[in-house]
């Protein structure tokens, strides 16, 4: 029987181990956003609204439901991909739909900011191996850091 290899075990490794990362990420941003000094509600009428308004507009978003209720439809909505729609930057228009909007930009934004961190990070490799073991050395890795 053959073994796997220890590049597969750790990529397996890995990928098993984003599972239980990115249930505690989602729970973190949950727990923090319900942890928020303010009403979400008021904030959003300004603070002035009507309170059938207010209580109308808490049951639309499920805010009156119980909190484990709530973190298991943020969860189903996360995963689905729902973000909802906007409420006060684009009122009524889908989430998601501004998020495809403007990921080209992010995107080209992100790889952009990998390639000049890449080139950067080579140079200062090179230039710290080149001078190891003198200050230029010590103030490369320490602003590598």
């Amino acid at each position: 029987m053959a073994r796997a290899s220890p590049l597969l075990l750790y990529i397996i490794t890995r990928a098993l181990l984003a599972v239980p990362m990115l249930v505690i990420l989602l729970t973190a941003v949950f727990v923090i956003l319900r942890l928020i000094p303010g009403d979400p509600i008021q904030a959003l009428f300004g603070g002035r609204g009507n309170p059938s308004v207010v209580a109308a507009a808490r049951a639309q978003l499920g805010l009156d439901r119980p909190l484990i209720v709530q973190y298991f439809d943020y969860l189903g909505r996360v995963f689905t991909g729902n973000f909802g729609q906007s409420l006060t930057l684009y009122p009524g228009q889908s989430v998601m739909h501004w998020i495809l909007l403007v990921f080209p930009a992010t995107l080209e934004l992100a790889l952009y900011s990998m390639i000049v961190a890449a080139v950067v990070g080579i140079l200062t490799g090179v230039v710290a191996g080149r001078y190891r073991g003198t200050p230029v050395d010590v103030t490369l890795r320490m602003y590598g850091i």
